[in-house]
């Protein structure tokens, strides 16, 4: 089993039709290529689709307020992911008043069940661009609920957009799937600056059922954000400024994928 890629270069998020197959999110790469920059719209595995009922496309890009004026700031990115082949995809949107953390409500995973992400996509609501405190969506498993966290340092000027596609998989405790067992969730936790290796807390093939990245100081520009679980061992995790030196707190929550 191998990790399956997407790739984008430009200044727009790049927009694919919906795959035959449900596809778990198990990495992300977004780097502006000049500079550093505020962040209007995220999307990795994302949709642009107002509702269930549509077809799910599949987005992925960054970009910034001069992005969409004066076609600047181009950036690259991938998403790798696991193909889960028939997987019933869920969405799950909201429109949040004010920057910060809030709650998208889903319907509770059944016992045995686990929670894996194809995607999410962050945009402003006002068409402007802001430095990002704290980013992040997450499981509230207590509150049958996907935590989404989208943070300047000054929450009151500006609301959000937030969408979400998600799948649920048996995990390997209570069942078997056709060819791929889940184990897990895990959950790493760690505090650094610019870059550095995570362990997984057992080796192989991976898939995010979420993340959080957290400057510990202020707000800043975005130049690189990136976890990839390319290696059976550890994450590569980069988010970063030019500066490239403030302290970052990332939690990563990922379910440990093996096929049989």
């Amino acid at each position: 089993m191998a990790y399956e890629r997407l790739s984008v270069v430009g200044f727009r998020t790049g927009v694919w039709s919906p795959s035959s197959y449900f596809a778990g999110l198990a990495g992300l790469r977004l780097f502006f290529e000049d500079a550093d920059h505020k962040i209007m719209s995220v999307s990795v595995g994302g949709t642009n689709a107002e509702s269930q009922l549509e077809r799910h496309d599949y987005t992925l890009g960054i970009f910034d307020q001069s992005s969409v004026l004066e076609a600047e700031d181009v950036f690259r990115g991938w998403s790798k992911h696991i193909n889960l082949g028939e997987l019933r995809e869920e969405f799950v949107m909201g429109v949040v008043d004010r920057q910060g953390t809030s709650t998208l409500r889903i319907p509770a995973l059944s016992t045995g069940e686990s929670f894996v992400l194809r995607g999410f996509s962050f945009s402003q609501t006002r068409a402007h661009d802001h430095n990002i405190r704290k980013i992040g969506v997450r499981l509230n498993g207590a509150r049958n609920g996907i935590e989404v966290t989208f943070e300047d340092n000054s929450p009151e000027d500006d609301g959000f957009e937030c969408k979400v596609v998600f799948g649920r998989v048996v995990n390997a405790s209570e069942g078997f799937n056709t060819h791929m067992q889940f184990f897990g969730p895990f959950t790493a936790e760690q505090t650094f600056t610019k870059q550095m290796s995570i362990p997984k807390e057992v080796a192989g093939e991976t898939l995010l059922t979420g993340f959080s990245f957290e400057y510990q100081d202020t707000d800043h520009f975005i130049r690189e954000i990136k976890i990839d679980p390319e290696s059976d061992d550890a994450f590569d995790i980069v988010f970063t400024d030019d500066e490239e030196d403030h302290e970052v707190k990332v939690v990563l929550d990922y379910m440990l994928v093996r096929e049989f």
